[in-house]
């Protein structure tokens, strides 16, 4: 069983989707920012900067687990990616967006969605 590392604690992931946790938290926090922000009410700066933080650091560890899970899966069959490559790996797979791209780098990933545009 493959082992990753999160906050100093190990962490055992079996597949990726051990590791997706529900985006609705984070967009409850973004609407509300989005409602303080619209209402054209003075807002209290501590609660905005409070929750702005706090979607900030769910969005990270959204970013994070995606990360690692990609790690473990490239780990798993013997390839590398570089850094960034795996950060744009987990960013596109978190958004379920399409990795646009050149080369055969991703191909490891089979659930990631890529496309070549120029060839």
């Amino acid at each position: 069983m493959p082992v990753d590392w999160q906050d100093g604690q190990a962490l055992r992931i079996e597949k990726a989707d051990d590791v997706d946790t529900p985006i609705e938290e984070i967009d409850r926090d973004f609407d509300m920012l989005a409602r303080l922000c619209e209402s054209g009410e003075p807002a209290d700066e501590e609660d905005l900067e409070r929750a702005l933080q706090e979607a900030r650091r769910q969005a990270k560890e959204q970013v994070r687990r995606h990360y690692g899970a990609v790690y473990v899966e490239l780990r798993r069959e013997g390839r590398v990616l570089s850094q960034v490559d795996m950060m744009l790996a987990a960013l596109a797979r978190q958004h379920k967006l399409i990795v646009l791209t050149t080369d055969r780098d991703f191909e490891a990933l089979t659930d990631l969605r890529v496309e070549n545009w120029v060839n």
